[in-house]
């Protein structure tokens, strides 16, 4: 039996296994399963980038039963059916790999009006996730963010627009506003 392995380096995860070896762009990820009446196998897809699973930057094999799961440092396993490799998989990279977004267990919601001359830190969770900043259109300025030491020369975030990133620390995020009563809402989520 084969193993499967997912390593990530430099933000690419990298899917090797059989023989070859596959490198997505996005650390966002999931697995899925495939069947044809013959096989049931195993898709591994990126979330952002890929409106399809079978598109490019996409892994499969042809038979779950054809690999160990091997994640990280962590040993193989040897899933019992395509679903239970799946729900190994989609369990395992949120604490072996990095975080996958995709699947989180606590969500970040506000609208948060920041001070014009001391920064605001977003949130104080210092976990792994995702935020998203949106202004609304009657802001009259713009939405600074940045770290700790945020000012007018940070990221600005015009009236009516908004901004996705993922971050390693959410606590390390802060915004300033550029004039008084000016908002942003906050959308995000992260995995213990």
């Amino acid at each position: 039996m084969s193993q499967l392995t997912f390593t990530i380096a430099n933000g690419i995860l990298e899917v090797s296994g059989g023989g070859r070896t596959a490198q997505y762009q996005s650390t966002d990820y999931k697995a899925k399963t495939w069947s044809n009446g013959l096989h049931e196998g195993i898709i591994v897809f990126p979330v952002f980038g890929c409106d399809e699973p079978y598109g490019k930057g996409t892994f499969t094999t042809k038979d779950y039963q054809d690999f160990a799961l091997v994640i990280g440092e962590a040993g193989g396993v040897s899933p019992a059916s395509a679903a239970s490799f799946v729900t190994l998989f989609n369990e395992a990279v949120g604490t072996s790999l990095g975080f996958n977004t995709q699947y989180p267990s606590h969500i970040i919601s506000a609208n948060i009006d920041p001070d014009t001359s001391i920064p605001t830190q977003v949130t104080t969770h210092a976990k792994a996730g995702y935020l998203t900043f949106t202004t609304p259109a009657a802001n009259s300025g713009s939405v600074f963010i940045g770290g700790s030491d945020v000012d007018n020369q940070c990221y600005a975030l015009a009236a009516d627009k908004s901004v996705y990133m993922e971050l390693f620390n959410l606590s390390t995020i802060y915004i300033m506003a550029s004039t008084p009563g000016d908002t942003v809402g906050v959308l995000g989520a992260y995995k213990d």
